[in-house]
């Protein structure tokens, strides 16, 4: 079940919130802390073979795999990047997310379920 990450360190005029579980990491982003969603970042498969669906709100969205960078003796490891890869396992995804979210709020819940059923890869 997805838990909000209570002190999520904040930059900018936006406002961002963080929900995670052993399967997703959810980043909602908003226009100012009272404001509206601006868009969100579902992470997937983070513990495994990490990949993020990110969405605007009311705009389109792109699949990505997350390259958590490669451990090197001797060397720190990088900060993660967004790289091209994979098919969506829209199906798969939808089922868990639907089970994980049940504590989000309804009208965000809604907007992230139906962006991930509607999503389609070129």
């Amino acid at each position: 079940m997805l838990a909000e990450f209570p002190n999520l360190s904040q930059s900018g005029d936006g406002y961002r919130r963080l929900f995670t579980d052993d399967y997703f990491d959810l980043y909602i982003w908003y226009d100012g802390k009272d404001g509206e969603p601006t868009g969100f970042q579902l992470n997937y498969s983070v513990r495994d073979d990490p990949h993020s669906l990110t969405c605007s709100i009311g705009g389109s969205c792109t699949h990505t795999k997350i390259d958590e960078g490669e451990d090197a003796p001797g060397r720190f490891k990088g900060s993660p990047i967004l790289v091209s890869d994979g098919a969506f396992e829209k199906d798969t995804v939808l089922e868990r997310f639907r089970s994980a979210s049940r504590t989000l709020d309804a009208g965000m819940r809604n907007i992230i379920i139906k962006a991930i059923g509607d999503y389609a890869q070129d």
